[in-house]
């Protein structure tokens, strides 16, 4: 019955929720099923042969947003560097099927992982980053409380006399370039609802919940819960933000 449960949920949000990588996932499984000139004709998805499928998905880096825990020290954030980088504004994933069902038949969860990822499109950028406190990550033994986030900007999102003073080296007034602004997102999710749900009475056979009565049908009603987002929306902007509230 959980497994239903689980399935029925995601059902339910699956309309609203899927992401623009499984979209794209999807669509290359159509086009390597469709004939060849079809495919091709689609543009962004290239199937070559039968057995290989080319997608081309174009990245945003220059958002000037990125998320950090909401129970990190907002308190503690401090600028820390500005240097000039060169990022990627594609990337580009060539799937081998056949790849895919070795990797699959070894380990049933590889076979997400199995394109092969390529980044293209590097245009040149500034790199801001910034540090904070925030509670360790339960995987690191070392309990470090000491972490950095970054965002990028377009050269021509500075001033001339800014880019100027980076090109020689002058990079300490750089800290009072920026503003911080912070913003929690509000997540929904599908839970039962169990003022109008009922559940047939049954036990566990096999660690498998079995109905008493096989005919007893679950009547199973979902709900839709919001909550706030467990991460911190922070933005970094050249100019004072208007839309958000400051950082406190």
């Amino acid at each position: 019955m959980k497994h239903t449960i689980v399935l029925a949920a995601s059902l339910y949000l699956l309309a609203a929720t899927i992401s623009e990588a499984q979209k794209s996932k999807l669509l290359c499984s159509q086009a390597l099923r469709a004939d060849t000139r079809t495919g091709a004709a689609a543009g962004a998805l290239k199937p070559v042969g039968n057995e290989t499928c080319t997608q081309i998905e174009p990245l945003h880096p220059f958002t000037h947003e990125t998320q950090i825990p909401a129970n990190a020290d907002m308190a503690s954030i401090r600028f820390a560097r500005i240097k000039s980088v060169r990022v990627a504004t594609e990337v580009i994933l060539n799937e081998d099927q056949d790849y895919c069902r070795e990797v699959s038949g070894g380990d049933p969860g590889g076979s997400e992982f199995c394109p092969e990822v390529e980044f293209a499109g590097f245009v040149p950028a500034y790199e801001v980053t910034y540090s904070y406190t925030g509670p360790p990550l339960s995987s690191d033994e070392h309990a470090n409380k000491e972490f950095t986030f970054s965002v990028d900007f377009r050269p021509d999102e500075l001033d001339q006399k800014q880019r100027e003073e980076l090109s020689e080296g002058k990079r300490v007034a750089a800290a009072e370039w920026f503003f911080l602004t912070k913003s929690r997102p509000i997540n929904k999710r599908a839970a039962i609802d169990d003022a109008v749900s009922t559940f047939c009475p049954g036990h566990h056979v096999d660690g498998n919940w079995v109905h008493d009565d096989p005919a007893c049908p679950d009547h199973i009603r979902f709900h839709v819960i919001t909550e706030p987002s467990d991460f911190m929306t922070i933005r970094v902007s050249v100019d004072r933000p208007v839309l958000f509230g400051k950082l406190n």
